[in-house]
């Protein structure tokens, strides 16, 4: 028996002849060397059994999920979905250990289902005990689940499909299975019941609750389930409906193995060609969708374990006949990459949304049993198709990097139209290494680019090609804004509600410090490297997350389940802008000092522009009585702690500064007198929140200064000659951040390194 029969799922897994009779520490992450996408079968399969083993093992060790507080049932969904995966990959691995697992389990368990008669979740370790009955177990493994079986047909519930909870807290509908989870979790259990004991009265029964669970859930002009009725009439904060990534991929792996010869396979089939040709259309740049299907591509986070099921689904559906192989292989593709870009280097798979109804926040470091069942299903169904490797394009150029220093992550931007490059996911290869690489549009008249992050010796030149597929990195760069949504203010504060990534948000008048409608009060972006946030209030300058692990982290911070002023494993808030222009931000010169824009219409806007870069774009319009406006974009790259800063201002009393917070007691750097280039201004000393050292740089092009030093006793700043035309940079180096800074000595080597990286950026050599 093949696991996809019993597992992957089939709704309607019936043979013809049936039918005829009836955590670890995150280690470091780097923007450089990783190993390329597997496609061929023993590579993908070798990267499956790692993600397995890991898994495995931590079940051995006892450790559990974060938002899981017990390890869960044994004989629960959250693991019976990792055994469905495992059953795939015994299927497909020359390795014992896999399937020795599967019989281990089921005979610690009895071989007995979940503990509650009806419900779906409680039917999905059984996938596991029929796959073991016909790999060495015997009937006895199938008996007590066949039991159960025969006990829902002598009584079955005919309660109402619709999802109501009660006082109790109790919901009468999951005895039916009125949420689309159970359609992974029951029917493809039950009409492999069918097919091993060739009694069409199981098949029967999971057709009749099919159908009966597609009448209510299935919207006919999306052509997804809701994920149960609570759901018809919610709407997200853009007023789209609410789809599950999860949800819907529990049924689209489900459907996966259509039967041949079944009365119902013509209306399975619609709706599997119908999901799919929906599936491909919102799958999103990155190759993974949206934890809400419908949600905005550019905010949206992403998720492995709806990835998993989805790339599952596809794969299996070119392979058996009933999706065209062009049509959806780049599909599977840009999936199977997405999910590659999830797995830790120890084989931790990650982004896998914790336990949950509805779409949520999800991270790298987040994993979970069902996870990894999903992973593996897509795995083996990658395999068996059997794809060609990816080849880089025949172009190649020469790049080097003309600084006297090191530079780390030196970003180079090429011409795309010199290697023939079109918008789509890349990634470049230099000698053995791979590094990610992001397509950049035309925009205002400047020709489309490649660019990517890569470390570069002093004086050195590579060999660059360049390769149509992503990196398999872990997303090292965004921009989040995050917005509370229908909570009540309570004195001076939000409660209640939800926060919602956002693109877009004009901030209301009536908002003020600590009020908790934005999370961490205002819009960030960041990299591996450091975090950085802008306030959206009357300050609008910016302060620092310094971060000691490399992982994102401005998705879940700042909703009022936490406090960044207290160390965490990632780091903390370690800046005090008070009343100075904080790190880099932005002011105007207001007698002689540098104060903070204050009144007027703040607008935010994020960009997640891909894996090398993000942005944020704020407006300040109206200030200075109604006549100034001040529009600033912010933009942060893998592997850097710099942040690039072009800025506008209109109507402006004062010159327009950047500065940094003068904290008292600092050494203060500053560049040599004028002679081209770029300059800077730095300050080193004991000013962290974290009561540490912290370096703050703002570097400034010397031709677009008016003054380039300047110290009001709270912020020391420059002014710019053209308020319509402001250019600088800034960053900060943090004695518990990656950077290696920590001291003074080597904040210099590390400011002289960037600015010579500055003066003298890498460049791509003609032909």
């Amino acid at each position: 028996m093949k696991t996809a029969l019993l597992c992957a799922a089939s709704l309607l897994a019936l043979s013809s002849s049936l039918t005829a009779q009836a955590e670890p520490a995150t280690p470091p992450l780097s923007a450089a060397a990783v190993d390329a996408v597997p496609w061929k079968p023993a590579a993908v399969i070798a990267l499956a059994e790692k993600v397995a083993r890991w898994q495995l093992q931590a079940l051995e060790r006892g450790e559990h999920p974060r938002s899981v507080k017990s390890m869960p049932d044994l004989r629960g969904w959250e693991q019976g979905a990792l055994f469905v995966g495992l059953a795939a990959l015994a299927d497909h691995s020359k390795q014992p250990e896999f399937a020795n697992a599967i019989l281990q389990r089921g005979k610690d368990n009895g071989w007995q289902p979940g503990s509650r008669i009806y419900h779906a979740d409680d039917h999905a370790i059984g996938a596991a005990y029929l796959w073991a009955a016909s790999h060495g177990a015997g009937n006895a493994a199938m008996a007590p689940l066949r039991e159960r079986f025969d006990q829902i047909l002598a009584k079955p519930s005919d309660v109402d499909l619709h999802f109501v909870e009660m006082a109790d807290r109790s919901v009468p509908s999951v005895d039916r299975w009125s949420w689309c989870d159970a359609l992974f979790m029951a029917p493809p259990v039950w009409l492999e019941m069918a097919r091993a004991t060739g009694e069409a009265k199981y098949a029967d029964f999971a057709k009749k609750e099919f159908w009966a669970t597609t009448e209510l859930l299935y919207d006919q002009e999306e052509k997804l389930y809701f994920r149960d009725s609570r759901f018809f009439q919610r709407r997200d904060v853009n007023g789209r409906k609410l789809f599950w990534s999860r949800g819907d991929g529990w049924v689209f792996s489900g459907l996966a193995q259509l039967p041949k010869n079944d009365p119902d396979r013509p209306r399975i089939v619609a709706i599997f060609r119908d999901m799919a040709a929906k599936l491909k259309a919102i799958q999103k740049p990155d190759g993974f969708w949206a934890p809400s299907l419908l949600g905005d591509p550019e905010t949206a986070l992403p998720e492995s374990s709806g990835t998993g099921f989805y790339t599952h689904g596809f794969a299996w559906g070119i392979k058996a006949g009933l999706l065209d192989r062009q049509t959806y292989e780049p599909v599977v593709r840009k999936g199977w990459a997405a999910l590659t870009r999830a797995v830790r280097a120890d084989g931790k798979l990650g982004y896998v949304q914790p336990v949950g109804d509805r779409p949520d926040a999800v991270e790298f470091d987040d994993t979970q049993h069902y996870g990894v069942g999903a992973f593996l299903l897509a795995a083996t169904a990658v395999a068996d198709l059997n794809l060609a490797p990816v080849q880089p394009l025949k172009a190649a150029v020469k790049v080097e990097n003309p600084s006297a220093h090191d530079q780390p992550a030196a970003l180079v931007s090429v011409p795309a139209a010199r290697i023939g490059a079109s918008t789509g996911n890349w990634s470049v290869l230099s000698g053995d290494r791979i590094y990610a690489a992001q397509y950049n549009a035309a925009v205002d008249g400047q020709p489309a680019t490649l660019s990517f992050v890569m470390p570069m010796k002093a004086k050195a030149r590579a060999i660059v090609k360049f390769l149509p597929q992503s990196a398999p990195l872990p997303l090292q760069t965004q921009a989040i804004l995050n917005v509370r949504e229908g909570g009540k203010l309570q004195g001076q504060a939000f409660k209640g509600g939800v926060f919602h990534l956002r693109k877009d948000y004009a901030v209301p008048v009536e908002h003020a410090y600590h009020d908790g409608l934005v999370a961490f009060e205002g819009l960030g972006w960041e990299s591996d490297k450091v975090a950085y946030r802008l306030y959206l209030d009357a300050r609008g300058v910016v302060d620092i997350y310094g971060k000691k692990l490399p992982r994102p982290i401005l998705q879940s911070i700042g909703q009022g389940a936490d406090d960044y002023h207290a160390m965490a494993d990632w780091g903390q808030d370690i800046l005090q802008v008070d009343q100075s222009l904080g790190m880099g931000g932005l002011g105007e010169v207001r007698g002689g000092k540098a104060t903070q824009i204050g009144g007027g219409l703040v607008l935010g806007h994020v960009a997640n522009e891909g894996p090398v870069s993000a942005s944020a774009r704020v407006e300040h319009r109206g200030f200075d009585g109604g006549k100034s406006n001040l529009v600033a974009r912010y933009r942060i790259h893998a592997g850097s702690a710099l942040t690039f800063v072009d800025a506008k201002g209109s109507g402006m009393n004062g010159p327009v500064a950047a500065g940094l917070v003068h904290n008292k007691g600092m050494t203060v750097l500053k560049s040599d007198a004028a002679r081209g280039g770029w300059g800077y201004i730095a300050s080193w000393g004991r000013q962290s929140l974290a009561g540490d050292d912290l370096g703050l740089v703002l570097f400034f092009p010397e031709e677009a200064v008016a003054t380039r030093f300047n110290d009001d006793g709270q912020t020391l700043f420059v002014t710019f000659k053209d308020a319509a035309q402001v250019r600088y940079a800034f960053a900060q180096a943090w004695a518990q951040d990656a950077s290696g800074v920590r001291d003074l000595e080597g904040f210099k080597a590390w400011v002289a390194t960037t600015l010579d990286g500055l003066n003298r950026p890498p460049r791509v050599l003609a032909k």
